[in-house]
């Protein structure tokens, strides 16, 4: 995490697309980590316009709770930062999200975690409830 920091720092100061951004972070994470440590998304928000450009890069679907209650998907991306030496591409998006709206970052062990009778929570459960209950909750931009 703290390479990864460290990257994002210095090539913020050039403002090079996140896209660009991403074949140079993936090559330093994939030389300073170890086979099994990767990273699946990154992303810069600016808090005073709201403006957010991310990758999901193999982490579990992103999803924004726009104020009208709709639900918008952020899956662009690629595979996990570091897990291959290669000139893959990172597709990033680009949004702008308004103080009364929310965005869900989560990890595996959401849609993993079980009920007493060995039922996954599943991501359509969760989708379901990020709309009902995550609308209600605080802003803090």
């Amino acid at each position: 995490m703290s390479t990864l920091n460290a990257s994002l720092y210095s090539y913020l100061d050039i403002q090079i697309p996140l896209s660009e951004m991403a074949l140079k972070i993936n090559t330093i994470i994939f030389d300073a980590s170890s086979p099994d440590k990767f990273i699946t998304f990154f992303a810069v928000l600016n808090p005073a316009s709201g403006e957010l450009d991310i990758i999901n890069a193999g982490n579990n679907p992103i999803y924004l709770l726009r104020k009208n209650n709709i639900l918008h998907k952020i899956d662009a991306g690629g595979v996990a930062f570091g897990m291959f030496n290669m000139d893959l591409p990172f597709e990033g998006e680009k949004l702008t999200i308004e103080k009364v709206e929310r965005l869900l970052l989560y990890t595996d062990g959401i849609p993993e975690a079980m009920n007493e009778k060995k039922e996954e929570y599943s991501d359509g459960k969760l989708k379901h409830f990020s709309v009902h209950k995550f609308h209600r909750m605080p802003v803090s931009l």
